[in-house]
């Protein structure tokens, strides 16, 4: 009764790991025919597709530092199914196309920059203890 059942189990063993075998076989044939039908129709086949995050980091190296501050609130107007490459170069072009509106923003950061600097120097001022310090002499 034991050698049956064991004899059972391979015999399990083996018509499964067959069936796996032609089921790869089969899923594998499906991908590539899926893709070269891709290829055939003019549709390359799916990438990778980037992050928010990292399209708007791979974006910002093509980016001039100055212009950062600004790229970072505009960064939402441009299409991100487009490469980063691109939409840099569209920012790029914009701000070339608009010079008045680029110089008026980085003023405006530029101002509440310096907003924030003096009003945590400030905090930072306030802080300290302002009694007479003893001479240690």
């Amino acid at each position: 009764m034991r050698a049956i059942k064991v004899e059972c189990q391979k015999r399990r063993k083996t018509i499964r790991a067959r069936a796996k075998r032609e089921q790869a076989k089969w899923t594998g044939f499906k991908d590539e025919a899926r893709e070269a039908y891709r290829w055939w129709s003019g549709r390359a086949p799916k990438k990778h597709q980037l992050s928010v995050t990292e399209s708007d980091s791979l974006a910002a190296h093509n980016i001039p530092e100055a212009l950062l501050p600004i790229w970072r609130s505009e960064r939402r107007h441009y299409d991100y199914a487009l490469a980063p490459d691109a939409r840099a170069e569209q920012f790029l072009e914009w701000a070339e196309s608009e010079p008045d509106e680029v110089r008026a923003r980085l003023m405006e950061h530029w101002q509440l920059s310096d907003r924030q600097l003096a009003k945590a120097e400030r905090a930072a001022y306030d802080e300290r203890d302002h009694g007479e310090e003893e001479v240690p002499f």
